[in-house]
């Protein structure tokens, strides 16, 4: 049995919830058991660069990627390439890495990790090719059992489609602020991810609870100038921080000093941000979207809240923050969710067994 595996995904840098993910993969019980090698796909990074740069930056980086994959898959001979994609752009090029691998005769599992797949699929004039492009894989990873009949919807082979939802290392549990309630967001600051309705929400809870902090903490986005604008016009700068990607121990530090997780996504897959927080004991308010109902029980292990409703996160944010008790027994249920079932040990003997089916 070749039990060589070559992984194609991204790694920090940059940030995200797939990076984080493919680079715990990396460190989990799988390498036990399989010759694991990491292709990166982030070469070059596009973001660095603006209009046409950028969009330069982003054809060199697909071609060092597929001149770098075909030296691997001529060097490593990979029973399986396991690749981890993202939706739009992303997809296609996963899609033509995924192709030229079962050329060269591996087999390919295709992990769908973006958040908005449903509507970059609903909003493409290609929905038969996306089909088509899935179903050429000999497995296909999905994130939640919606998205499983999701895809069953749209033509996907059922017997390809394996649910294997996201997991997180378990760290020692947060000791939280220790005295002015603190509401950690850490994750990409744009639009989708609710970061609107964060600020909004931190106004009407400043009237109720003026000592309350928000940190909002990851990767700046196009409108990001638009979200400081806000704040300032609000009066919030002193009580909303902005403090930018963090990686390592300004992560860790981050999530142990904070005592509220913030996650009013409008669009999710299973977000790695949310199982770090609930692992580190913190109590979470999030959106019941992609496979978040999967995770979160709302009322037994965290808060949940409609997207787009700053109202109701506002009421959500002022309850956690003027109860302790509450907030500990959340996150105390959080962090049981994870133990008992999202945490790698699980895991990675369900991707061993996948890859054992495979070969």
């Amino acid at each position: 049995m070749n039990k060589r595996v070559l992984i194609v995904g991204p790694t920090p840098p940059p940030l995200g919830g797939m990076e984080t993910y493919v680079g715990q993969f990396l460190r989990s019980g799988i390498a036990k058991e399989y010759d694991l090698l990491l292709q990166r796909t982030h070469v070059v990074d596009p973001a660095r660069f603006a209009g046409l740069f950028g969009k330069a930056a982003t054809f060199a980086n697909a071609g060092i990627v597929l001149g770098s994959l075909v030296r691997e898959m001529r060097s490593f001979k990979p029973g399986i390439v396991h690749l981890h994609t993202n939706s739009y752009t992303g997809f296609y090029k996963m899609a033509v890495y995924a192709s030229l691998c079962r050329r060269m005769g591996a087999k390919t599992v295709l992990h769908i990790h973006g958040g908005e797949f449903q509507l970059f699929y609903r909003n493409s004039r290609f929905g038969g090719l996306i089909r088509d492009l899935i179903n050429a894989n000999d497995a296909v990873v999905v994130l939640s059992e919606r998205w499983l009949g999701f895809f069953k919807s749209i033509g996907v082979h059922g017997e390809k489609i394996h649910v294997l939802k996201n997991c997180v290392e378990i760290p020692l549990r947060a000791e939280g602020s220790g005295g002015v309630p603190v509401f950690l967001f850490l994750s990409r600051i744009e639009k989708q991810k609710g970061v609107s309705e964060i600020i909004q929400a931190a106004q009407l809870m400043h009237e109720r609870i003026p000592e309350a902090r928000i940190v909002m903490a990851g990767p700046r986005s196009h409108g990001m100038e638009r979200i400081e604008q806000d704040v300032k016009a609000a009066g919030m700068e002193k009580y909303v921080e902005f403090r930018g990607p963090v990686v390592g121990v300004e992560k860790d530090s981050a999530y142990r000093t904070a005592d509220v997780y913030l996650l009013p996504s409008h669009a999710e897959g299973m977000p790695m941000g949310l199982l770090e927080a609930m692992s580190y004991g913190l109590s979470c308010i999030t959106t019941p979207v992609g496979g978040i109902p999967d995770v979160i029980k709302n009322g037994e292990n965290g808060l949940l809240v409609k997207p787009g409703d700053a109202g109701g996160l506002a009421e959500a944010m002022i309850r956690l923050a003027g109860d302790k008790e509450y907030r500990e027994k959340l996150g105390s249920a959080a962090r049981r969710t994870i133990t008992e079932r999202f945490c790698w040990d699980k895991r990675a003997s369900e991707i061993s067994a996948l890859y054992r089916r495979l070969l």
